[in-house]
């Protein structure tokens, strides 16, 4: 009985432990090479060709398979290109044909360096103008002079016509800072239109959803 059970546990493949092979049994190398999946990286073969790519996944050989990958022109200069017409969108390279494997634009100092960052640190690195002389200038709110700079304390209704119109907001963005909206009305850009058919039935329609407003 008891021979039987460990012959049973023996040819039972769950009982098998699955063993790393390759550079999956590198834990270093593994928790490396993980790191920088998703990342653009370029290749240069044994041949001397130059590719960049995203780092997709790799293989226990390491088989690299990168996607949206291209040919580097020129890589070492500074007029280097991505090759249009070389872009392919999934490429398997043998580790015997990477010659080296280099990841680009990666922040070695990200786990380490602090990542609390003020209103204005983030603005300048957002906004992408680091020109202080055309930063806009912030006004502050004075709340003794009542809502939208008024001398009263008015209440917050939606039917107070109290406060700037948006076209006015637009016409003062445009002439003050030359930022122009192609803001429409209709939000055509988001909704499908509603179409409207001028008969007795659309009329009672609106009329009945007019006095529910």
């Amino acid at each position: 009985m008891s021979g039987t059970l460990v012959t049973a546990i023996k040819q039972n493949p769950r009982a098998r432990s699955v063993l790393a092979e390759g550079v999956y049994n590198n834990a270093h190398f593994m928790h490396s090479a993980t790191l920088q999946i998703g990342n653009v990286v370029r290749i240069k073969t044994a041949s001397g060709v130059v590719w960049e790519g995203v780092f997709k996944t790799f293989s226990s050989n390491f088989d690299v398979v990168l996607e949206v990958a291209a040919k580097v022109d020129n890589p070492n200069t500074a007029s280097q290109t991505l090759l249009a017409e070389s872009f392919v969108d999934k490429l398997i390279f043998k580790s015997g044909d990477i010659s080296t494997m280099e990841a680009r634009d990666v922040d070695l100092e990200y786990p380490t360096k602090d990542t609390f960052q003020t209103d204005t640190a983030i603005s300048a690195r957002l906004n992408g103008n680091s020109n202080k002389s055309e930063e806009k200038e912030l006004e502050p709110w004075d709340p003794s002079s009542g809502l939208n700079g008024g001398s009263d304390n008015t209440p917050l209704e939606l039917e107070n016509a109290n406060g700037w119109d948006a076209n006015d907001m637009f016409r003062k963005n445009e002439q003050e800072y030359g930022v122009t909206s192609t803001f429409d009305q209709s939000l055509k850009g988001y909704t499908v239109p509603l179409r409207t058919v001028d008969s007795a039935d659309y009329r009672y329609r609106v009329t009945v959803s007019n006095n529910y407003c």
